[in-house]
């Protein structure tokens, strides 16, 4: 079965009635970008203290691994024949995550 046969299709199991709908099953007004700026901004105060506690090379590392994640995502997409999505946020969120995961 197609998708679009199973969207909306009623089975009954044992006197119950279930609809079987394609995912996702869960709707919600916010897009992309704006839940990966959000962990942005909740990984904020962690990168304010790393910068505090380690100084200059906490901010070196940061910059490089932010930066160089933006650059590699960019051609990669850009080989590929893809769009550049390197605005929505998802590849800000990796390349702050490895910055922390870096000594």
């Amino acid at each position: 079965m197609t998708n679009d046969s199973l969207k909306n299709k009623t089975v009954s199991i044992k006197e119950d009635s279930y609809i079987i709908t394609t995912s996702p099953h869960i709707h919600s007004v916010d897009s992309i970008p704006r839940v990966m700026y959000s962990v942005v901004i909740a990984l904020v105060p962690a990168m304010i203290i790393s910068i505090l506690f380690f100084g200059k090379a906490a901010i070196l590392i940061y910059s490089l691994s932010i930066v160089s994640c933006l650059v590699f995502e960019a051609v990669a997409q850009k080989i590929m024949g893809r769009p550049i999505t390197i605005t929505d946020g998802s590849v800000l969120i990796t390349g702050v995550l490895l910055a922390m995961n870096l000594p």
